[in-house]
Parts: structure tokens; sequence; C-alpha cells
């Protein structure tokens, strides 16, 4: 198959990497762009979703809280340009069990 040879000729080998100008990751860079704090790749937000109701926390909540806790309008709602086909997103899901479950990312096809 050519399209075989050509996945073959693709794909990094190690004598092919040693000609890449490697760009390591700093993660102790500072960023400033949160309202003049600083923060590293190392920071997040943790937000508690279980409400002292024992009722889990709902999307229009999560949004209203870093909205009126953080002072960050989450933008979801925004027209996409003609040029996107697709969205990629990043799951964290559970098992019947409740227990962490790995799962590939989903590739949403648009156009």
């Amino acid at each position: 198959d050519s399209h075989l040879e050509e996945l073959k000729t693709s794909l990094l080998t190690p004598d092919k990497l040693l000609g890449l100008k490697m760009f390591p990751i700093d993660f102790e860079k500072l960023f400033d762009g949160y309202y003049d704090q600083e923060w590293t790749l190392w920071d997040r937000f943790d937000v508690q979703g279980l409400q002292l109701s024992g009722e889990e926390m709902t999307l229009k909540q999560f949004l209203d809280y870093f909205k009126d806790d953080r002072d960050c309008e989450v933008c979801v709602k925004r027209k996409l340009g003609h040029h996107v086909k697709t969205l990629v997103f990043e799951l964290c899901c559970n098992s019947e069990s409740g227990e962490d479950v790995e799962v590939p990312y989903v590739r949403y096809i648009i156009r």
C-alpha cells in the first residue's frame, strides 16, 4: 500500500529525532493574565461540585461560580467560523461503580 509506506516514512524514528530542536516546557513559568494574579502550569481552580444539599452542581451553577466568585466569564457560546470542522473534548468519566476510567478524546465532527 502506498498509504502504508507514506505513513511509515512520516513517523518519527530515533534517527529523525536527532535533527529536531526540542523546546522544553517550563512548568515554573509565571503567567499573569488573570487579574494580575501570577500562576504556573501547576496551578488549578478547585471547584467543590458537591453542594451542601448533597446535590451536584449543574453546568449553569458551574458557569455562574466563575462569573460570580472568580469574576471570570467562561465562554461556551461562541459562533464557530466556517473554517472550524471539528471540536475536540477531553472527558473525565466514571464507571458504573464510580471508579475513574480513562477514555479516548472525543472528536465532534461539525462539517
